[in-house]
């Protein structure tokens, strides 16, 4: 059986991901200008000024705020922007303040 040189397969690999990326940023138009609620994860490992969660699709939003204090929390985020993968906006409100017991399971988890 013949072998695809590699040379062939990098391009067909470089042509593909092209393709996927360009069809994931047109479906993440959807989602532009809209306001959404976003779980927070934390602080964005990047910007420490940022905070970070996703929304229903599982997609990364990205925002202004405190990662630290958000984190567990449902807010409300307005996409300003995004790319194929991400969502960027500002935070418009918080919807669900931490539960107290969430801040004891948090606690737990991280002794």
């Amino acid at each position: 059986m013949l072998q695809v040189a590699d040379l062939i397969k990098a391009d067909r690999l470089n042509r593909l991901n092209a393709v996927v990326t360009e069809v994931a940023t047109e479906r993440a138009q959807r989602f532009l200008h809209r306001t959404l609620e976003v779980l927070v994860e934390g602080v964005n490992p990047r910007n420490s000024s940022q905070a970070f969660g996703r929304i229903r699709h599982n997609k990364l939003v990205y925002f202004d705020g405190n990662g630290e204090e958000l984190r567990g929390q449902l807010v409300n985020v307005h996409i300003d922007h995004c790319n194929a993968y991400s969502l960027y906006g500002r935070m418009v409100e918080v919807v669900s303040p931490k539960a107290p017991l969430l801040a004891s399971l948090q606690a737990l988890a991280s002794r």
